[in-house]
């Protein structure tokens, strides 16, 4: 749930002029979880009881105070996390008699489990975030994916964890919300890679609801990360009439890797194309990623049924946005441009506008 890599689609159906944003946000510990840092909005350090330094949402952060001062009701907290605990327990041995355990191996399903049990409270946290975030820029919010149950969006626009489908399935999705903070459209993952295969592919499902328009009539959609490597996702954009297609990823490791070669030490994702898997380990992560996802795939219709690649559709601008940032010691990097096809605003050759670094925080904004 701390993938966030949103992108942005700013748009005033009275102007002529739009952006397209592609950032890179630093994730900070806020009074209310992780949230992505916004510009604009302060952050002071806290310390907590123990001493140690913190950096709060200056906007949502309490005050400093001492453990005494807060004394919480030590009984019912220790009761709240037991009652969350057995939660969990009685979840996980569910799943392993649901067969979970052989299906997905026990480490995923303990995973499972727990994303089960802490799913509402994970979305309800996301959407606060990207709501607001979207309200507040009067931006469309792209934002990162995170690993829950399957989604229905009620009559106000709030995601919620459906009721009347099965809980037993988890996908990497990710909701694009609006100018006035409503959900537009989600998307799931289709192609895993094999951190992630503890969740469900979407192969088939995945571009259900996942197209959104704006009110002048721009069609948009997101590719989750590895999706933006398998050609058959834009021939399905394509046929959708999108116009602009976001990827949203999160590279996790140290900055260097960013230009290493594979090493063959990490297991490769399954089904990759055949022309991905002759560059791995002869060409640098930064390399694979421009010849082989949404820079390399924007120009090109893939047809399953000849193999064959025929020139672009509608779809001219393409925003792939990374996260940045420390996650509780974990660091993620990957460079983040926007891609402008040869339709688009008289453009003769395809551009590619990239971000100055791979693990800088950055906003990249494209007026047109």
């Amino acid at each position: 749930s701390t993938r966030l890599a949103p992108s942005f689609l700013r748009t005033n159906p009275t102007s002529p002029t739009r952006s397209l944003q592609a950032t890179a946000l630093p994730l900070v510990p806020g009074a209310r979880g992780i949230e992505p840092r916004v510009a604009g909005r302060g952050y002071a350090p806290c310390k907590d009881s123990q001493g140690h330094s913190h950096r709060y949402a200056a906007a949502s952060a309490p005050a400093c105070r001492s453990s005494a001062s807060l004394n919480p009701s030590r009984t019912l907290q220790g009761a709240l996390w037991a009652a969350g605990i057995l939660r969990v327990l009685a979840q996980l041995l569910w799943d392993i008699v649901m067969g979970d355990a052989v299906r997905y191996g026990f480490a995923f399903t303990c995973l499972r489990a727990l994303l089960k049990c802490r799913g509402e409270a994970m979305l309800e946290a996301y959407a606060a975030a990207f709501a607001g975030l979207a309200r507040r820029t009067r931006s469309y919010v792209v934002a990162g994916s995170i690993p829950v149950p399957p989604l229905e969006i009620d009559a106000e626009g709030v995601p919620r964890i459906a009721r009347t489908s099965s809980r037993a399935k988890l996908y990497n999705t990710s909701l694009t919300f609006g100018l006035d903070g409503k959900v537009v459209s989600q998307v799931k993952k289709a192609h895993l890679t094999p951190p992630e295969y503890g969740l469900d592919e979407a192969l088939e499902e995945w571009l259900t609801s996942g197209v959104a328009e704006t009110p002048d009539g721009i069609r948009f959609a997101t590719l989750i990360c590895l999706d933006s490597f398998f050609p058959s996702c834009y021939g399905q954009l394509r046929a959708a009439g999108v116009d602009i297609v976001f990827s949203p990823s999160a590279l996790a490791g140290p900055a260097s890797a960013w230009h290493a070669k594979w090493d063959g030490k990490v297991p490769l994702p399954r089904n990759l194309p055949a022309e991905i898997l002759k560059d791995m380990g002869v060409v640098e992560e930064a390399e694979i990623w421009d010849r082989h996802a949404l820079q390399g795939h924007l120009g090109k219709v893939f047809d399953q049924g000849s193999g064959q690649t025929e020139q672009r559709g509608k779809v001219v601008y393409g925003v792939s946005a990374f996260a940045s940032g420390d996650v509780l010691g974990l660091p993620f990097f990957g460079r983040s441009r926007i891609v402008v096809q040869p339709s688009a605003a008289q453009e003769k050759t395809q551009k590619t506008h990239l971000a100055a670094s791979h693990d800088e925080p950055e906003a990249l904004v494209l007026v047109f």
